[in-house]
Parts: structure tokens; C-alpha cells; sequence
């Protein structure tokens, strides 16, 4: 059952408790470094990918943390904001993006162990040098790039950006996705660094032949809230996700959609490819399955006693499965089967 309007866009703020978290108040332009904390492994922790072998996570009050053995162990570093991270890209082994509350986006050229403000203020106003840039205060939800120099970064109330200079400027394109109502985005998707689509609330889907330079809206198979994308590289299957378990899948890249029958109704927020026609989806209490593009077919894999709200997934060069979300980062031993199950630890 479809929930109210008002309710699922309510839901689709805070992604159950996952993506739209707290930290929303202005703080000071002192307080713009994050705080190094002892727990910070524990912490809610919104995204997590791979840079080479290393693995990259981010979350609330700009935590970033790095792992170089496959997720065991986890190190804080120091970032230039406070604001939530909802969200990383890496288009190789060293240079990365993250994005954020209050539109901030932060770039790494060595993945990871530093990082710079590419956008983002407390004042409301950019600064002298970013005086082109929309002063926009909505979050940014997810972040892509093509290569080390094309990008586009969205999010809240139909926020859309791109750059074509590696992110010294983010600007809104003239052509954008045909969002009257300002839904909000939260997912992109690419399976040959060339075609996009893009996903979010009340179900919208968009795609793009040409790297956003022009959008197409397309009909989905569902009308709640879709808060996850992944594409088969070199392929046109490609799953979608979000409210209430639910599970779409494209054997010709957004043309069509099928339903399928998920063993969940909860909220799934994130996925990976792992290969071979899997792809890997984390949710809500303890919820993590893998589906077969090709067949359809949804298994749950057990995540032992873990049972918080995960909002992401990814598969660790060592073949381990690293899950992030509500009380920090979780590691399973392998991509296939659950058993022991390790708390990240710093």
C-alpha cells in the first residue's frame, strides 16, 4: 500500500532516519572542521566506496574514514566541514568526490587522506571566488562523474548541478530534467560513462543519452519513492529501488520495467554491482539481498545479529562485504554468505 503524499515525501527527506539527517543548522565559519572523535567508526555513516583497495566512508558531521584492510580496522581524517556527507564518487584510485548537506562538496586527489571545499558556506552567500555558483542551501543527495573532469552532484527539491572542470565551478545547466514540482533526486546511474538515468521521489526517472546534456522523463513501473540505482556495466539491465522493498528491474535501460517479488517492505537505500549479473541492495533493519539482474531472482543474505538501518554496500578488493550505515560500519566476510560479522573499529 502506497503511503499518503505527505508521508512519503516526508519519508523521502529523511530517508527513514538515513540520508537527510541531522545537522541541518547553520554553524559557524569556525566550527567547519570536523571533529576527530574516537567513535567516529560507530557513527551514522551514509556511504561507503572503493578507491583502488582502499575503502572510502562518509556520514554525519562530516565524518570521512578510510580502511586499507578490506573494512577490518578504520582511520578518521580531517575534513573542512561539519556538515552531513551523504554520498562519494571515486573515477579511479586516487581522485574522488563527496557531497553533502547545505549543497557542500568536498574533492580528494589522494584517496582520501585529504580533502578540499569545492562548494559550500554557512552565510548563504558563496564566497568572492564563487560568486558564479547558486547559492543553494538544499542537500545533495548523490554525486557522478564521467571522468576526472565531467560531473553532476544532486539532491533535495530537484537540485541538479554539473561541472566540466573537475568541480572548481558547479553551476545549473540550461538543460535540466523537467522536475515541475521540485521532486527530489537521489540517484544516479551510468553503465558506460556516457548514458544516465537518474531516480527519486514519488518515483520519478529520467535518462540521459549524452552526460545530461539533454533528459528525458520515463514512465516507471512504481509510484513510491525510488532512492537507489545501479546499472550492469557494458549493459542496459539496470535495478531500482526504495520505499517499502520495492524492486524494479530494465533489461533495456529505462524503456521498460518489471516489478519483483522482493521477500522485504522496508526501505532499501543503497546498492552495488558485484559482478556476474549481481547486484547487492542494503536497507532498513538489517536488510541486505542480492538480485539477479538477468533472472530476477531476490535473495536475503544474513547479516548475523546486526539489525540497524544500513544505507550502503560495497564489496571489498578481499571479496568481503562492508555495510554502512545506523551505529557506523559493518564487515562480512564475503560477498556470498554471512557468518561472523565485525564492527568497524578505529
Amino acid at each position: 500500500m502506497e503511503l499518503p503524499a505527505t508521508a512519503a515525501r516526508a519519508l523521502s527527506g529523511i530517508l527513514g532516519m538515513l540520508l537527510l539527517a541531522a545537522g541541518a543548522l547553520p554553524l559557524p565559519a569556525a566550527a567547519q572542521q570536523a571533529l576527530l572523535m574516537p567513535l567516529a567508526s560507530e557513527s551514522l555513516l551514509l556511504d561507503v566506496k572503493r578507491a583502488g583497495q582502499r575503502l572510502v566512508a562518509v556520514g554525519e558531521r562530516g565524518h570521512v574514514l578510510l580502511s586499507d584492510d578490506h573494512g577490518a580496522s578504520w582511520r578518521q581524517v580531517a575534513v573542512p566541514t561539519t556538515r552531513v556527507l551523504t554520498a562519494l564518487w571515486f573515477v579511479d584510485e586516487h581522485r574522488g568526490w563527496a557531497v553533502g548537506h547545505e549543497g557542500v562538496i568536498l574533492a580528494t586527489g589522494d584517496a582520501g587522506d585529504s580533502w578540499t571545499l569545492q562548494r559550500g558556506w554557512t552565510s548563504g552567500r558563496p564566497p568572492p571566488d564563487r560568486q558564479r555558483e547558486p547559492a543553494s542551501a538544499a542537500p545533495l543527495m548523490a554525486v557522478w562523474f564521467a571522468d576526472a573532469l565531467h560531473g553532476i552532484a544532486v539532491g533535495a527539491n530537484g537540485l541538479y548541478l554539473e561541472t566540466g572542470d573537475g568541480g572548481e565551478n558547479w553551476l545549473v545547466p540550461r538543460e535540466l530534467p523537467d522536475n515541475p514540482d521540485q521532486l527530489h533526486l537521489y540517484a544516479i546511474a551510468s553503465p558506460d560513462g556516457e548514458r544516465l538515468l537518474l531516480a527519486g521521489e514519488s518515483g520519478i526517472l529520467y535518462r540521459s543519452p549524452d552526460r545530461g546534456q539533454s533528459w528525458e522523463a520515463l514512465p516507471s513501473a512504481e509510484a513510491g519513492t525510488l532512492f537507489g540505482l545501479v546499472a550492469e556495466p557494458a549493459s542496459n539491465r539496470v535495478l531500482a529501488f526504495g520505499l517499502e522493498g520495492n524492486v524494479l528491474v530494465s533489461a533495456d535501460f529505462g524503456d521498460s520495467w518489471r516489478g519483483l517479488a522482493s521477500p522485504v517492505e522496508v526501505v532499501l537505500a543503497g546498492g552495488v554491482y558485484r559482478g556476474d549479473g549481481r547486484v547487492l541492495v542494503a536497507g532498513s533493519v538489517g536488510t541486505l539481498l542480492q538480485v539477479e539482474l538477468r533472472s530476477g531472482a531476490i535473495t536475503s543474505l544474513a547479516t548475523g545479529t546486526v539489525t540497524g538501518n544500513f544505507a550502503q554496500a560495497v564489496v571489498a578488493a578481499d571479496g568481503a562485504i562492508v555495510l554502512a550505515g545506523q551505529g557506523g560500519l559493518v564487515r562480512l566476510p564475503s560477498a556470498d554468505h554471512a557468518g561472523t560479522v565485525k564492527r568497524g573499529a578505529l
